[in-house]
């Protein structure tokens, strides 16, 4: 498919058309990326090359973390992402941890269409529970289950949008589990996840 846009480009006069395609071209290889980056964490999981390194720190910094590399893209999509401060320390391998929630909350903006993601930290002192919520669409109970199968996906993006691989939440899933976390997932259809 990136054969045939560039050897379309090379031939467009049209600015129009010509930018078209190239936007195309970029997606084409956005998505190449994609499924590149997503094989080798499979890869690495299966090979048994990961191996958790817990430290302790501030949720506040990863949280930070993930409000700076998502804003742009929610407030692109219209939405609205809230990042709520937390005060909490946490015990866990942080890049790890930060790997699952980039795929959670990526996920999130992705199937939500309007209203909001929010990401917020709830501790007991002894416990955290890292939430991402959103006001998507929701996920069937008989689908629940399945979206963490690789390449599975419950409907489709938003008109717009790049088709996503179907393997991020796999991923998140495996690492989540490789790192001692659960990952539970409350949806209902219409109400958000």
């Amino acid at each position: 498919t990136l054969k045939i846009l560039i050897y379309t480009c090379l031939s467009l006069s049209d600015e129009a058309a010509r930018r078209e395609a190239l936007h195309a071209m970029d997606v084409s290889v956005e998505v190449m990326e994609d499924l590149i980056r997503a094989l080798l964490h499979i890869g690495q999981l299966d090979a048994g090359n990961i191996v958790p390194r817990k430290t302790t720190f501030p949720a506040a910094t990863l949280l930070d973390r993930l409000r700076i590399q998502f804003e742009p893209l929610a407030r692109d999509k219209g939405l609205i992402l809230d990042v709520l401060p937390c005060a909490l320390p946490i015990v866990t391998d942080k890049a790890l941890l930060e790997r699952v929630l980039a795929n959670l909350v990526a996920n999130a903006i992705t199937y939500t269409p309007v209203g909001r993601v929010t990401v917020a930290c709830v501790g007991d002192g002894t416990h955290c529970r890292i939430e991402v919520r959103d006001t998507g669409p929701g996920i069937a109970p008989d689908e629940q289950e399945r979206i963490f199968e690789e390449f599975y996906r419950v409907g489709r993006a938003e008109d717009g949008q790049r088709k996503r691989l179907g393997l991020g939440l796999s991923i998140a899933k495996r690492i989540s589990e490789l790192a001692g976390h659960p990952i539970l997932l409350e949806s209902r259809r219409g109400e958000g996840s």
